[in-house]
Order: structure tokens, then sequence, then C-alpha cells
């Protein structure tokens, strides 16, 4: 009897460490493509600056970048924050491509995100890429002005798909150029 139950462990051992075999061979990788849909800036994106001439500490609303999802499902956009500078984005918005309803995107305005009816902070995003129609978010940043004119090279889009956080990087350049003051300055200069 003793035989017995010690051959029924070691079947036991033996079919456990296959299990932990297995896992580690099938179980523990990392998919190449992650689950749930990624946000993207739908087209092929050109490299764009907005130079805004701004007065010390003027709040600006700054807005034309699409996004939209490159499949079915939902992100939950978290945070943006400019990159590669020195602008300070004190918050950011997202609407429904207002282009598609013949309405006039942001582009650069001296007002606030509440000043345009744009709901600011985290949003839950569910428009999927559709080159034909155009289907698309608009994103709309708040940028305040420091005491010296600043650029960025773009903006980062943090986001939450399928429990996974992720990043957008898009490359659209920012230059808050104080007037009158710096207009000859290299940081204005496009």
């Amino acid at each position: 009897m003793p035989r017995t139950g010690a051959r029924c462990c070691r079947l036991a051992v033996s079919g456990w460490l296959s299990v932990l075999v297995l896992a580690g061979c099938t179980g523990g990788h990392v998919p190449l493509t992650p689950a749930g849909p990624g946000l993207i800036q739908p087209g092929t994106p050109n490299a764009v600056t907005d130079e805004v001439p701004v007065d010390v500490k003027t709040v600006w609303a700054i807005g034309s970048i699409t996004l939209c999802l490159d499949g079915p499902g939902r992100v939950d956009v978290t945070s943006v924050a400019a990159y590669g500078g020195n602008v300070d984005v004190v918050g950011f918005g997202l609407r429904p491509n207002p282009f598609l309803a013949h309405g006039q995107m942001v582009g650069a305005l001296d007002l606030t995100l509440k000043g345009l009816g744009i709901p600011a902070g985290p949003q839950a995003l569910t428009i999927v890429c559709d080159q034909p129609a155009g289907n698309s978010y608009e994103l709309v940043l708040q940028v305040r002005a420091g005491a010296t004119s600043t650029r960025a090279k773009g903006v980062k889009v943090t986001y939450e798909s399928a429990g996974q956080t992720r990043e957008l990087s898009i490359e659209h350049g920012l230059i808050l150029c104080l007037h009158p003051k710096d207009v000859n300055d290299a940081t204005c200069k496009l």
C-alpha cells in the first residue's frame, strides 16, 4: 500500500511538473499585439506646428488633433502632456469630430475648454477609425503660457485599453510665443 501511495504521489508530482513546464512554454508569453483596441491618429499625419501669439499667463485652447480607435472596443484617455519642450498642458478635452457635422474644429483660440463647451478630463472613447467617412474625435488641449516663450515637439496621450496602460505620441509642435516681447526670439521661429 505505501508503494501505491508513493507511486500516486510521484505521478501527481510528475504531472504537476509537466504542467509547470507547459505553462512556462505556452502560458507565460507576452502577446505580440496587446488585447483591446489601440488609439491612433487617423490617416497619415503630417508634422504640424501651431504658433500661437500669447500674453503672459494666458490660457489657450489648441485643437484640430484627430484620434480614433484601431478596432472595436473602448479606451479610456487618462492624461495628455506635451513632450520635447516646456509647454504647460493644464487640461484636455475630447469631442466627436465637429467637421463631420459641418462644424469647425478649434484650431487655436484664447478660450478655455469650459468656454468652448468641451468636457474636460478623462473620457471613454469608442469611435473606430473609418477613413472614407472620417469618423474620429477632436483632441483639444488647454495650454498656459509661462513667463517666457515656450515650445514642445508634440503631445503624449496616455490611455487604458483592456486593463493595460498605453501611450500615443503625436508629433504636433506647439509654440507659445509671447508678443510683442519675443517676436524675434529663436523659440518663436518655426
